[in-house]
C-alpha cells in the first residue's frame, strides 16, 4: 500500500512478464557466463539440473508471483521495465500504421491546397498571348476562309517572326496623351489604361498621316487648342508568341499543380509544326481550308489547357 506509482506499475510491468513466460512455457535463467538470462525450453532447464519444472511455472500463480517477479527483473532490463511502466500510466495509445497513412493524407492535402495556384509569369503570359492569338483566327474564319489562298497567308505571318497590328488610340478632350515621343515612335507610356505600348509607332492623328516628329506636334497642339478629342492611328510591332512557345509551354508545365492533366509539351510542338504546315501548303494553293481550320480548333484545345493552368 505504501508503494508508489511508479513502484506498483513496475509490479505489473513484472507480474505481466512472467505471465508470459509461464504461458510459453519458457524461463529467463541467469548465469555466471550469461547474467542477465536466456530463454530456454523447460524440459531443457530440469535435464540440466536447474530445478525448474513446467509444473513450478504454470503452478498458483499467487505462490509463484514474486519468484516469477525476481527471475523476470534479472532477466529484463530495467529501462524496459520503466518503459512498460510509463507505458501502462499514459493515456496515449501507441501509434498505428493508420495513423501514419492519415498523416501523410493530409501533408498531402496541404501541399495540394498549396500548389494549386494558379501558374503566372512570363511564359504564362506567352501561353495566354498564343490562346488568344488562335481563337482571334477562330473569330476571323468567315473572312480568311473567304480570301482562301491569301487567308491562309495571313495565317502564316501571325504565327511566324514579327507581327504587325493597327491599334487605335483614343484619348478624351482635354486629357494629357500619356505619353512621350521620338521620331513618331513611343518611348515611354505614363498612361497605359489608354492602351499605348512603348514601341508603338504613331503613323495617325485624327485620319491625318504624319511624316515626323514636328508634323505629329504641330497637329497634337493644333487639336488640344481647338479642345478636340485626339484618335492616333498606331502600328504596333510586336514577335509572335508561337516563336518560342514549345519552351512556355515546357515551363508552364513544369510549374503547373500536379493534379492538372496537361498534354506533353513536345506532342504540342509537333501539333504546331503540323498546322503551319498545312497553312504554308494552303497559301501555295496546295493545301485544304477545311482540314486547316481542323488543325487549327485542335492545336486551339491544346494550347488553352496550358494557359488556363
Amino acid at each position: 500500500m505504501g508503494r508508489s506509482r511508479a513502484g506498483r506499475l513496475t509490479a505489473v510491468a513484472a507480474t505481466a512478464a512472467a505471465v508470459a513466460i509461464s504461458t510459453s512455457g519458457s524461463s529467463w535463467v541467469p548465469s555466471p557466463s550469461n547474467p542477465v538470462g536466456s530463454s530456454q525450453d523447460s524440459a531443457t532447464l530440469a535435464a540440466n539440473g536447474h530445478g525448474c519444472s513446467l509444473h513450478r511455472l504454470r503452478g498458483d500463480f499467487r505462490d509463484s508471483v514474486d519468484s516469477q517477479s525476481r527471475r523476470v527483473a534479472v532477466g529484463v532490463s530495467w529501462a524496459g521495465l520503466f518503459g512498460a511502466a510509463v507505458g501502462f500510466g499514459s493515456k496515449t495509445r501507441p501509434a498505428r500504421a493508420d495513423d501514419m497513412d492519415f498523416m501523410a493524407e493530409v501533408e498531402v492535402k496541404k501541399v495540394s491546397k498549396k500548389a494549386r495556384k494558379k501558374v503566372t509569369g512570363e511564359y504564362k503570359n506567352q501561353v495566354e498571348a498564343a490562346s488568344e492569338a488562335l481563337h482571334s483566327l477562330q473569330s476571323r474564319w468567315g473572312k480568311i476562309e473567304k480570301e482562301g489562298a491569301p487567308g491562309a497567308g495571313q495565317i502564316v505571318d501571325e504565327i511566324s517572326g514579327a507581327l504587325n497590328r493597327q491599334v487605335t488610340i483614343l484619348v478624351p478632350a482635354g486629357e494629357a496623351i500619356g505619353v512621350d515621343a521620338d521620331a513618331c515612335r513611343v518611348t515611354s507610356v505614363t498612361r497605359g489604361g489608354l492602351g499605348w505600348k512603348s514601341g508603338d509607332r504613331i503613323e495617325y492623328v485624327n485620319d491625318v498621316e504624319v511624316m515626323d516628329q514636328q508634323a505629329l506636334m504641330d497637329e497634337v497642339k493644333g487639336l488640344k487648342k481647338d479642345n478636340k478629342a485626339l484618335k492616333f492611328g498606331v502600328n504596333r510591332m510586336s514577335t509572335s508568341p508561337f516563336i518560342t512557345l514549345e519552351k512556355a509551354l515546357t515551363k508552364v508545365y513544369g510549374d503547373a499543380d500536379a493534379t492538372v492533366v496537361l498534354p506533353d509539351p513536345s506532342d504540342i510542338g509537333k501539333q504546331f509544326r503540323e498546322f503551319k504546315f498545312e497553312a504554308e501548303l494552303t497559301k501555295d494553293g496546295y493545301g485544304d481550308l477545311k482540314v486547316l481550320k481542323k488543325k487549327l480548333d485542335a492545336y486551339a484545345v491544346e494550347v488553352d489547357k496550358f494557359a488556363d493552368a
